[in-house]
């Protein structure tokens, strides 16, 4: 008797390739989740460091909103920025970037939700994939900024929503909210940001 394996059907064939792209998209969603993954994305910072020094003088002070590791502050303090800040709601991303990087040693992190917290008057508060994340029951938060921040720099993804981000036009909320965007581009030239990530710099 000969036996044989009957081919799956093309449906069959398309449902499984689907499960592998699901699987994948989990293994990488869950990485990003773990502070760990934000430790080397060195051209990221290295866009945060090549636009602040475009902008705004080594004496001025400088908060980061949602600051993660700390991996941009670093790339800062290493730039002649010392009038560093920056606020960050996981306390596991906090001590990774400590561990990781040197230079966080004299820069005051809190721990806390940005909604929590009190933004001070700042020469350039800057955002670099935060903002995205917060609901629209957060959206106060934009206020706060554009009334503290004399230099205001973000560097969000504001064309697609997923389950944890929500798309945004930030250039029309923050100049309705009274500052003055100086520029604006998108940052597939700056990878891993994807196109869909728009730089934009504001002021008073």
């Amino acid at each position: 008797m000969i036996w044989w394996t009957r081919r799956p059907s093309r449906i069959q064939r398309l449902r499984a390739i689907d499960d592998v792209a699901r699987a994948r998209c989990r293994t990488r969603s869950w990485a990003m989740c773990r502070p760990e993954f934000y430790l080397g994305l060195d051209n990221v910072t290295q866009l945060v460091v090549y636009t602040i020094s475009a902008y705004i003088p080594r004496n001025s002070t400088i908060l980061e909103i949602g600051c993660g590791t700390g991996r941009n502050l670093a790339g800062l303090k290493r730039a002649g920025y010392n009038f560093l800040s920056g606020v960050e709601i996981n306390p596991a991303a906090i001590m990774a970037g400590r561990k990781a990087f040197q230079e966080l040693a004299a820069v005051n992190i809190e721990c806390m939700p940005v909604e929590d917290y009190d933004i001070p008057n700042t020469d350039c508060i800057f955002t670099q994939g935060v903002l995205m994340h917060l609901p629209p029951s957060s959206e106060f938060v934009f206020e706060r900024i554009a009334k503290k921040a004399r230099v205001l720099i973000t560097i969000e993804n504001e064309i697609h929503p997923t389950d944890r981000a929500w798309a945004r036009d930030y250039g029309e909320i923050f100049t309705g909210l009274g500052l003055t965007q100086f520029e604006s581009h998108t940052c597939e030239t700056w990878p891993p940001l994807p196109e869909e990530t728009i730089l934009r710099v504001f002021a008073k």
